[in-house]
């Protein structure tokens, strides 16, 4: 399993992997539709950040590590369960 997003027509990172988007605080729930996802981890992506997505609110939210309190960006999310290959 990775954390890829679809950004500027083309999936991101390109080649994840457990230090890029690790894995370890993550679920995602295919019984509900829209599907829910549960992800939470401490990256460096650009600068170091914290990712948030809330499977209950199907929110992501994007904190700086060094204020976790802060707020970088934050918006709804959904996961389209038609596949893209």
């Amino acid at each position: 399993m990775n954390f890829q997003h679809w950004q500027n027509g083309r999936w991101l990172p390109q080649h994840p992997g457990p230090a890029e988007m690790p894995v370890g605080d993550s679920s995602l729930d295919m019984g509900h539709a829209p599907y829910r996802l549960h992800y939470k981890a401490s990256v460096v992506h650009g600068e170091p950040i914290i990712i948030d997505v809330d499977d209950a609110s199907l929110r992501l939210t994007i904190h700086p590590q060094h204020d976790p309190a802060a707020m970088v960006i934050s918006g709804p999310y959904w996961i389209d369960p038609i596949p893209t290959r």
